[in-house]
């Protein structure tokens, strides 16, 4: 398998919404190349930005990478909303959620993609 990570805009969950499809393992050039692809198709866009981190296909990660993908997260201040992780894979489900707490990002973590769209439509129902 690849390792990369394709990035879509995906508005079923939010207006903004953009979704990181993470295969193989997220190694050191997966994030480069992330990184760059995010700032060329959206670092001119002044809205907040939520994202999805879908990681049901990816098979791992170097540390390295995670902490460059931590300092791109850091170079988003005042852009980055909610962060929703998508895993079928209970030890990434628990790393999703250190990773967000330790870092103090918003968001959430489901098993799959259906999950996460019935948790908006239920909290869509809640504010009416």
């Amino acid at each position: 398998m690849l390792n990369k990570v394709d990035i879509t805009q995906d508005h079923l969950l939010s207006k903004n919404c953009i979704k990181f499809t993470f295969q193989g393992k997220f190694t050191t050039q997966a994030c480069h190349e992330a990184v760059e692809e995010f700032k060329l198709k959206f670092s001119n866009s002044l809205a907040p930005f939520n994202f999805i981190w879908d990681c049901t296909s990816m098979s791992g990660f170097d540390l390295a990478a995670r902490k460059e993908w931590i300092e791109f997260m850091n170079s988003l201040e005042g852009k980055l909303g909610k962060v929703n992780v998508i895993s079928d894979n209970i030890v990434t489900r628990g790393s999703a959620r250190l990773l967000l707490k330790l870092f103090q990002l918003e968001g959430e973590v489901y098993k799959n993609y259906a999950e996460a769209l019935q948790a908006k439509k239920g909290a869509e129902l809640e504010a009416a």
